[in-house]
């Protein structure tokens, strides 16, 4: 009688020992799969994050050194590649006037070429210009734009013209200087 008691408090206790050890593993499973689908939550928030930071584009502004006299060319981040903030560009470090303008800017992927159409008030500063500062200048605008856009070619018209400056008529394309 005394070996029964034994044996059915072992039971007994294998059962419970069996049946806590099955909700232990359990647990262990669930946390398990809790964490991997928090992982997963926490992959797709840092994709989504990623996705709506813009990649930053550079611009090469090709400007004169006060000091120097030397054609220099400055680095710039920008969020978006525009013609706006190119020309901006260039007229914050001083290569154009703050009045002038440009009516169109056309891209070309298949000949990488670029036809950039300036106002009257951009024709009539570069023509008051010595020819020494004059081709100085035109080589910053034409450098900026081919390395901001990494194209081959530019044509400069004036309001739809073929662009005349004082020392040269500019009727095809310029490439890099």
């Amino acid at each position: 009688m005394r070996k029964k008691k034994v044996i059915i408090a072992l039971v007994c206790l294998f059962s419970v020992f069996v049946v806590g050890c099955g909700q232990k593993e359990d647990n262990n499973v669930k946390q398990e799969e809790e964490k991997k689908v928090e992982t997963k939550d926490e992959q797709k928030e840092v994709s989504s994050e990623d996705s709506n930071v813009k990649v930053q584009k550079e611009i090469r502004v090709s400007y004169i050194n006060p000091d120097s006299g030397e054609t220099e060319t400055e680095v710039k981040k920008v969020d978006d590649l525009t013609t706006e903030i190119i020309w901006e560009a260039l007229k914050e470090k001083n290569v154009i006037q703050e009045d002038a303008g440009f009516n169109s800017c056309e891209l070309s992927e298949e000949d990488k070429s670029i036809s950039l159409d300036v106002d009257q008030q951009f024709g009539d500063d570069i023509r008051r210009m010595g020819t020494t500062e004059e081709s100085e200048v035109l080589k910053c605008v034409v450098n900026t734009f081919l390395d901001s856009y990494n194209y081959d070619k530019i044509k400069i018209t004036e309001n739809g013209q073929v662009f005349e400056t004082s020392d040269a008529v500019l009727d095809g394309y310029m490439t890099r200087q």
